[in-house]
């Protein structure tokens, strides 16, 4: 295309160089477009496209709604200081085949100089179904937060120096709004999107209904 548009260059010099050759708005015309389409179609095809969104979803590989709550957690950036700020809310509720998203946050983990995790992510979910115990890859609870049957959300800050978070604690006092203290499992990302994939091993494969 560069080499077309060089060529009708060309021709357009020698058009204005040489005099004795008639000259006419039409030829000028037919001269000039194909120059133009040459130098902005370049152009388009490197337009610059937008980021994708970064975003922690879940994604329910079962035949039941699975309910899922969330926890997210942000390390003091300042070292010596092992203060994470937590927001746990729930619940997301997926039907089979389906995926939400908890955050728009970035999901990756960023180290501190002094080696931990600024960003730190626990979930807990169970299937509407009693009979499906669901499996993951990273299905294993470490750290208790508190929940409710109901829609909930709340902050907590935990630190290494001061106890766990107590449902039934004098500060917290979340058990008499109806709370109850269970297992969040972890998982991790090093990038800014990441997906965790609810499954069970009692469940057949998803129906489509295709």
């Amino acid at each position: 295309m560069f080499q077309e548009a060089y060529q009708f260059s060309t021709e357009l010099k020698a058009i204005s160089i040489d005099r004795s050759l008639p000259l006419n708005k039409a030829m000028l015309k037919n001269i000039r477009l194909p120059i133009l389409i040459g130098l902005i179609t370049p152009i388009s095809a490197f337009s610059i496209q937008p980021a994708a969104r970064a975003a922690t979803e879940f994604c329910n590989q079962t035949n039941s709604p699975v309910r899922v709550a969330y926890a997210r957690g942000t390390l003091d950036p300042r070292p010596s200081i092992e203060i994470t700020n937590y927001q746990i809310k729930g619940w997301l509720t997926i039907d089979p085949g389906a995926c939400m998203t908890a955050s728009t946050e970035p999901a990756d983990k960023v180290d501190r100089p002094d080696g931990y995790d600024l960003v730190r992510h626990y979930y807990y979910a169970k299937s509407t179904n009693k009979k499906i115990a669901l499996t993951g890859e990273f299905f294993q609870s470490t750290e208790k937060f508190c929940i409710k049957d109901t829609n909930f959300k709340y902050s907590h800050a935990i630190s290494y120096t001061s106890p766990k978070l107590k449902c039934d604690s004098p500060k917290a006092r979340l058990r008499q709004r109806g709370y109850k203290q269970v297992g969040f499992s972890p998982f991790y990302s090093t990038t800014p999107n990441y997906t965790v994939s609810l499954t069970s091993s009692q469940s057949s494969p998803i129906k489509t209904g295709k």
